[in-house]
């Protein structure tokens, strides 16, 4: 099936598939649309071109969720918990990836993703890109006036710093004069903002470019996620992340509001692939980590 490409800066394969449309454009405000029929491993056939599904789901939740007939899943490839895109192949995968199949293998409709090179762009995308369904922070999503599921998982914001700094703990770093690089309203950016009363947020596009301009720019510190950072830390000599967190980032499903019985549907559904050990199988396959919050 061929994919429809809009100002892309690099190509967006699902499991093999990929796009068949040149590129344009040197950023974005997303990376790509792809319509198409999951596979194997990773994904389910679309049932028009695989095996036949009858939806398990209320014909209002189906109404809600896949309006014109297609579940629209906006994945954000800025945070690698939740989805990663391998630099080589190109080929995305993760957690939010395998939910969404599974969300759409019940509705029994076939699944678009919209991937974003950061989940600040998601929500203020919502209008014109018309996602029906999102995996973000419950407070960014709050603010976006989204309505949220309960929590999947939870990850820690926390901070990258040079391994000479003087900043042993994340209260160390809210004086004046302190820099701190951060993505553009991500999660933690948005918790930031309210949190500090002293250091400066400089803000770059995307997690991956806060992370750069921290270590080329001479800033103090570089906010974000504890896998991602570490995974920087790693990847560069002479940072450290520090050892405690500044927030707790609760990730949810998130869709716009006026669809209650949609969104009662989700609560059910986020809580059965807890339970069911769902999430935790796909993030080991995934290579990830984090905490599973329990249902209450």
């Amino acid at each position: 099936m061929r994919s429809q490409v809009i100002g892309v800066t690099s190509t967006c394969l699902i499991d093999g598939l990929r796009s068949e449309d040149h590129m344009s454009g040197l950023t974005s405000r997303r990376d790509i649309l792809i319509g198409l029929s999951v596979a194997l491993a990773w994904f389910r056939f679309d049932p028009a071109e695989g095996a036949s599904q009858i939806s398990t789901a209320p014909a209002d939740v189906v109404a809600g969720l896949a309006p014109n007939g297609k579940l629209r899943a906006a994945i954000n490839l800025g945070n690698a918990v939740l989805a990663q895109r391998n630099p080589k192949s190109g080929i995305v995968r993760g957690v939010i990836v395998d939910m969404s199949n599974e969300l759409a293998r019940r509705l029994g409709t076939p699944v678009e993703f919209i991937c974003y090179d950061t989940g600040g762009k998601i929500a203020p995308s919502q209008p014109m890109d018309r996602w029906s369904v999102a995996f973000l922070g419950t407070e960014q999503s709050r603010v976006a006036n989204f309505d949220v599921t309960e929590p999947y998982l939870t990850l820690d914001g926390t901070y990258l710093v040079r391994e000479n700094s003087r900043f042993r703990s994340v209260g160390d770093l809210d004086q004046d004069g302190v820099r701190i690089a951060t993505a553009l309203n991500s999660a933690y950016d948005l918790e930031l903002s309210r949190m500090l009363k002293h250091a400066k947020l400089v803000r770059a596009p995307t997690s991956e470019a806060a992370i750069e301009l921290f270590e080329h720019e001479g800033l103090d510190a570089a906010a974000g996620v504890r896998q991602a950072l570490a995974e920087a830390q790693k990847n560069s000599k002479g940072l450290r992340v520090l050892p405690d967190a500044y927030t707790h980032i609760d990730q949810a499903v998130t869709i716009p509001r006026g669809h209650d019985p949609a969104l009662q549907y989700l609560q059910a559904f986020v809580a059965d692939l807890k339970a069911s050990g769902f999430i935790q199988t796909s993030l080991d396959r995934s290579g990830q980590s984090a905490e599973i919050v329990k249902s209450k």
